[in-house]
Parts: C-alpha cells; structure tokens; sequence
C-alpha cells in the first residue's frame, strides 16, 4: 500500500516539475513568502499569477510533509492577496505537562508520555487568500500540513503527509489508533482511544491530542491542517493524519484557472511552508487626461503586452496600437485586450469622465447661517459635474471649524473638465454675552444677607438659588458658589459665578490681672477669639494685646472678615482697684547726734 502511494507522489512530482519548468520559460521575477507566524501580503495588479504553496512538516523527523499546490490565478482588477504560511509542528518529551504544539495556521497539538519517546504537533496549512480574515472559505488554494510523528522511546511512528484532495493516514502500533488524513469535504476522523473517540480534524485546522491524556498513559500526534485538517493519532505517539490541499474556484472576483496538488519534497523546506507567487501576464493601463470636457479627447495608454485590441468598437475598432486616442461623448469604461510572445492572453479596463457642462453647485453651511460665538460650524454643497473642489480659509467640506465672531463669507470653487463654478455662502456669529456680577458684600456673618447683581445680557436665570431677574438677596447657609445664566438679545447664553464666603461670630474674651491694684496702675490686656481688635477706654491700640491705666473697665471690639459683614463681637474687662497709692512719711528721734551714738527713724502713711 505504501509502495503504491509513493509511487503515485512520485509522478505527480514529476508532472509538477515539467509545469514548473514550463511556467518558468515566460514568467516575470518570482516573490518568496516564507514562514513569519503571521499574515503576508501583496498588492497585486491586474493580470495572471501563478500560485505555489507548501505546506508545513509535522513535528520530529518522523513528521509528515507538508503538501503542495499549483495554480493560475486571473485577477480583473488590483487585488490584495494575504498569504498564510504555515509553520512546522513542534516536538515534546515530557509526560503530561505540556503540548507538543501545532504548528501555525492550523497545526493541531500533540502530547506525549516521555516513557514512550517525543511526540510532535501537526504542521500548518499554508494558503492564499482574497479577503483579511480568519475564515477558512475564503482561502483559493491551500497545501497541506503534515501529520505529527514520534521518535522511538519505546513506540516511534510517521506521520500522514499532507495530501492533494486526500491527507495521508499516520502510522500506529494498531490500526485503529491511526491519524486520518482530511478529504476535500472532512476532517479526518477522531481515533478510537480508551473506548473513546479523540483528536478529530475540521475545516482548515488539525486535530489534537490533548496533554491530560498524556498524563494518564495515553498519547497520540497531532493532526496536520489544511484545506480539511487530519486527526489526531491515539494512543502510544500513533502518527498524526494529514491534511488535504485545495485548489478553488471563484472567491471575491478572482479565478484560479487550473492547478494540481499533491506531495513533493522541497529541497530547501527548513519544516516551515512557503509560498512562490509569480506574475505570468499583465496589462498596465493609464487615460490622459482621466477626465475631459464633452468634445475633447483623451490618450489611453497599456504597456506590458505585445498585441493590442481597445473596445468598446469604436473610431479605433481593431487598433492594436498600445497607445490611441479617444473622444467620448459620454462617461465610458475602455478594455484593452492583451497577448504576450507565449500566447497568454490578458485585459484590463479603465474608465474615462466626461462633463457635459461647467460644475453646477449650491454652497451650504450647518447647522444654519446664524451662530453664537465658540459653536462649530462645517461647509458642504449640492450639485453636479464636479470633479474637485476647494473652499477658502483652507475649509474642508464636513469637517467641522469655529467660525470668527461677525459675518464670515466662504467661497466653493468647484472644478471640472469644462472649467471651474463659483458659489458664496455665509455664517453671521454673534457674541457671546459678558456677565459682570456685583454685591454689597462677598462676605457674610452666619445668617446674615448680601444682595447679588448682574449686567451684560438681557435675561438672566439663578440656578443656585432657583431666581430670575438682574438682582438677588441671598442668605448664604455657607461658602457658596453663586451661578446666574444670561440670554443675549439674540439668544446667545453666557454664565458666570459669584463666589460668597460665610464666616462665623466672634466669640471675643479678656484676659488681664487676676490680683487687686492700685490706683492709676498701668494694666496689660490680652483679647481672643477674633480676627482683628478695637480697643476703647484707655487705650485705642488695635492690636491683640494693649497696655491701660487711669480706669477700672476696658472694652474691647472683635470681628471676623471685613468691615462690611457686621460680624462683630464685644467684650469688657472690669479692674479690680482695692488700694490707693501710699504716701509714706519719715521722722526721726533726733536730728544731730554726735558720732557714736545711735538714733531711731520712723515710718508712717504706708
């Protein structure tokens, strides 16, 4: 069975070799995708391309190989081609505590019990795709991955290959722990393990055995992807299966003309797929100008071919010119069919406007003609037979801009072949009210009240205080932030706040002598509990403490904030004057003595 199957592999090899050689002999300069782990791209003009994909070994040397596909692709128009190419599956020989993962793009997991040997994941898929997405349908042409194998521990078996409308099977101990390879219709089935089924393949992605079972005694390759993935192989490393390659139809305007898929050995292939895209055939096409006014001409241009055919039938039918001129009454769409020296044949279009008339346009503004300062505004137009347009002020029709208070005038030139129109539109923006805002006072005693007035608008609404009219008489619970709305005679709103700040009473005390004085003497005061001090009765000092004589009560006046909130405090010490002050007198028992005899003093009035 295996002697038949590589013989067949091997007559597709060499029939693909003879189209290689063949394709070679007149096609332009090939582009190599290699394997990155991420999307490729190409911006492909119109014309005919020749696609190769390989697909991705599987896992260990015992690994399947990846598959291959060829095919000729037509594109009617500039195309971007995303290129998926698959990455080699990896090997592990640990028990049950990680996956011997997949390769990228499809690639399923293996795992591996190490008394058994290294187990290998399944290789990705490698394709070409017409639309950026994940989505397996998309692809025009796919190659294979290869099916996981394992290295002899105690078991070592091969991997499917990746196949052309058929994955290869792995290879097991028993045959039903076999990886099957994908179909063009299925996955390879799940294998039979531990009567169970695991490891099944699906649509663009391999099967996988997962490590859990690995550490339970069970192991198994996984699957290679592909257009359908192959299975997972079961118990003790069985080989993963295959999966299939594919050539397709027609996908989002692009045909893979012919094509043949199947398995080859690239003498190059690291275990990662490539891609080989080469141009064969196309036409470049350019109108000059692009757009003209009704009478004129334009000169269309291909290059790239040998032969020429223009349509539609016209003045020119049966030009075989690569350059010709044309004089369209009306908008027309121009096919220049092509034939290089090997007989391929290829055509591309391009459309050349025509006007029939200068640009008929209305200039507009949004929201409307009339704005207040600050708001956005943006330009825009109706009408027909533009080609281009520029605005003055460097606008930019539908973006948005702040217009300048006053009236503005915008001008839209629009052009076509046939000339260019004029068209002014205007915006009037009208200012944004100045709110001034007084009162008798911006400090207030608790409970106390202040009045607030505004000017500058023509009706004006409280929010802080749920009022309207130009003046209010508030009483302030605390510090609060007062806002007032204005209306302009021409409806623009404005606001501002007004700041009030509440402080509390003064609680004002004396402190002076706590013992009796004498008459007249000088006292040293000390007041608290305020802000700032009024002395009176004996002393008009200001500050905190004060020196007095001459009185027996000192007042005192505190107050918190400023003069105009009437948060004042007074407070009054009474002195406590028990004595007068002592006029002592001196007398003497005799007033000459001779030296050495004594004499008395005395004391009196104290």
């Amino acid at each position: 069975m295996m002697k038949k199957y590589y013989s067949l592999i091997t007559k597709t090899t060499l029939s693909l070799m003879l189209s290689l050689v063949f394709f070679n002999a007149k096609a332009q300069t090939p582009i190599t995708y290699s394997y990155t782990g991420a999307v490729q791209t190409l911006n492909a003009s119109a014309g005919m391309y020749r696609l190769e994909c390989w697909g991705a070994n599987g896992g260990t040397a015992n690994g399947g190989k990846g598959g291959y596909s060829t095919g000729t692709i037509t594109l009617s128009s500039p195309t971007t081609l995303y290129i998926y190419v698959g990455g080699v599956g990896a090997a592990i020989n640990v028990t049950g505590s990680s996956n011997a993962l997949g390769g990228w793009n499809g690639g399923g997991n293996g795992s591996c019990n190490a008394s058994y040997g290294t187990s290998g994941g399944g290789g990705g898929g490698t394709d070409v795709r017409t639309t950026l997405n994940a989505v397996y349908a998309n692809r025009v042409i796919v190659a294979g991955g290869g099916g996981g194998g394992s290295v002899p521990g105690q078991y070592g078996y091969t991997g499917g290959h990746g196949g052309g409308t058929n994955g290869g099977n792995g290879v097991a101990f028993g045959s039903y722990w076999i990886g099957q390879g994908g179909t063009q219709s299925a996955g390879g089935a799940g294998t039979t393990e531990s009567n169970s089924t695991v490891g099944a393949g699906a649509l663009g992605v391999g099967g996988f055995h997962s490590s859990t079972a690995a550490s339970s005694g069970w192991t198994g390759c996984g699957g290679g992807g592909g257009y359908y993935g192959g299975s997972a192989g079961g118990a003790v490393h069985s080989g993963g299966g295959g999966g299939s390659s594919y050539i397709g139809g027609v996908s989002n305007g692009t045909t893979i003309m012919f094509g043949q898929s199947g398995f080859v050995t690239n003498p190059v292939n690291t275990g990662d797929g490539y891609v080989i895209i080469t141009p064969l055939i196309f036409i470049n096409i350019a109108a000059s100008p692009t757009a003209i006014c009704s009478g004129n001409s334009t000169t269309l241009t291909a290059s790239g071919v040998n032969t020429y055919t223009w349509l539609p039938v016209g003045n020119f039918a049966g030009s075989n010119s690569a350059s010709i001129s044309v004089s369209p009454t009306v908008t027309t769409v121009y096919t220049v069919q092509g034939t290089n020296t090997s007989g391929m044949s290829t055509s591309n279009t391009v459309q050349v406007t025509v006007f029939g008339s200068l640009p008929s346009i209305i200039a507009n503004v949004a929201p409307n003609n009339l704005l207040c300062s600050g708001n956005t505004a943006t330009v825009n137009y109706t009408g027909t037979g533009v080609l281009t347009h520029t605005w003055s002020n460097s606008l930019q029709t539908g973006v948005s801009f702040i217009p300048a208070t006053g009236v503005n005038n915008y001008t839209l030139t629009a052009e076509n072949s046939c000339g260019t129109t004029s068209a002014v539109t205007s915006i009037t923006v009208n200012p944004t009210p100045t709110l001034v805002v007084t009162t008798t006072t911006n400090q207030v005693c608790t409970g106390g009240t202040t009045t607030l007035s505004v000017t500058g608008a023509n009706a004006y609404t409280w929010t802080t205080v749920s009022q309207t009219g130009s003046q209010v008489v508030v009483s302030p619970g605390g510090t609060t932030n007062y806002v007032v709305n204005g209306l302009s005679a021409l409806g623009c709103p404005s606001s501002t706040t007004q700041l009030i700040n509440v402080v509390a009473p003064p609680n004002v005390q004396i402190s002076g002598p706590s013992t009796s004085l004498c008459v007249n003497s000088p006292i040293t005061l000390n007041a608290s509990g305020a802000s700032t001090y009024t002395w009176f009765s004996g002393s008009n000092a200001t500050s905190e403490t004060t020196v007095v004589t001459g009185f027996t009560t000192y007042t005192v006046v505190g107050m918190n904030g400023n003069p105009s909130n009437n948060c004042i405090t007074t407070a009054v010490y009474n002195a406590s004057v028990d004595f007068a002050v002592p006029t002592p007198t001196v007398n003497a028992s005799a007033t000459v003595i001779c030296s050495g005899n004594q004499v008395t003093l005395f004391a009196i009035g104290a």
